[in-house]
C-alpha cells in the first residue's frame, strides 16, 4: 500500500457548529421542508398512500430534491388528517389489505401554498463519490478511472432518463413539455443542464485526476529548481 504524506494545516477557523449554523438559518426566517410540507406537494399532483409518497421521493420526480421516510410520512398524514388537511379513503385491494388513499382538501392546499411562501434555507449537496474524489489523487489510476467512468455514466443515464420523462409520445399532451406547468418545465430544464454541465465537466477535466502522478513530479521539480 503506498502511503502519502501531507500537509497537515488546522481546520478549526473553517468550522462552524451545525447548531449554530441552523439557528442562524431560522433567524433570518429560513426553514427546512418538513415531511408535512412534503407530503401535501405529493398530494398536489394527485391522491397518494403512504407507499406512493415515498416512492415519489425515492426514485419519482421529487427524488432529487428531497427524501422522505416512511417514518415520517404517517405521523404527518395523521396529523394533517386530524387537521382537514387531507382525507382517506379505503381502497379495496383483491388478496391484499386495504390501501389508504389521501387526497389533499383546499384547507391543505392553502396550507402548502403557504409553506411555499417562507425563505428556502441553503441546499445541503451530499455525495460520497465527490467526497471520495476529494482525496482521488491517493488512489490508485486504476481506480481514479473507474470512479470517472462510473460518475460519468451514472449522470448519462440520469439525463437520459429525464429526457425520457417527455419523450415517449411526442403527441401525447402528457409527454408534452409544453403542456407541464412553467414551474415543472423550469426545475427539469434545470435539470437538464446540471446533467449535461456534470458530464462536460467531467470528460474535459477527468485529466486533472487520471494525471495527478504528472501533475505532481512537475510541481516538485519546480520546487527543486526554485
Amino acid at each position: 500500500m503506498r502511503i502519502v504524506h501531507i500537509k497537515r494545516s488546522y481546520i478549526g477557523p473553517l468550522y462552524i457548529g451545525p447548531a449554530c449554523y441552523i439557528n442562524g438559518l431560522r433567524s433570518l426566517g429560513c426553514v427546512f421542508m418538513d415531511a408535512k410540507t412534503l407530503c401535501l406537494g405529493a398530494l398536489m399532483l394527485g391522491d397518494a398512500s403512504g407507499y406512493e409518497i415515498r416512492k415519489l421521493y425515492e426514485d419519482g420526480p421529487y427524488s432529487a430534491f428531497h427524501a422522505v421516510s416512511f417514518g415520517s410520512i404517517y405521523p404527518a398524514l395523521n396529523r394533517m388528517l386530524a387537521d382537514g388537511l387531507v382525507t382517506v379513503c379505503e381502497m379495496v385491494q383483491e388478496g391484499r389489505p386495504d390501501k389508504k388513499v389521501y387526497a389533499i382538501t383546499p384547507q391543505g392546499q392553502a396550507v402548502f401554498i403557504a409553506g411555499l411562501q417562507v425563505d428556502p434555507a441553503p441546499d445541503r449537496y451530499r455525495s460520497d463519490m465527490l467526497y471520495i474524489l476529494a482525496f482521488g489523487h491517493m488512489l490508485p489510476l486504476e481506480r481514479r478511472t473507474a470512479l470517472l467512468d462510473s460518475y460519468l455514466e451514472e449522470h448519462r443515464r440520469k439525463l437520459a432518463d429525464l429526457r425520457a420523462c417527455t419523450d415517449e409520445d411526442p403527441d401525447d399532451p402528457a409527454d408534452n413539455p409544453a403542456s407541464a406547468p412553467a414551474g415543472a418545465r423550469f426545475v427539469r430544464d434545470f435539470g437538464l443542464v446540471m446533467y449535461e454541465t456534470v458530464i462536460r465537466y467531467i470528460t474535459e477535466n477527468r485529466h486533472i485526476l487520471e494525471n495527478a502522478e504528472a501533475a505532481q513530479t512537475d510541481r516538485d521539480a519546480h520546487k527543486e529548481k526554485a
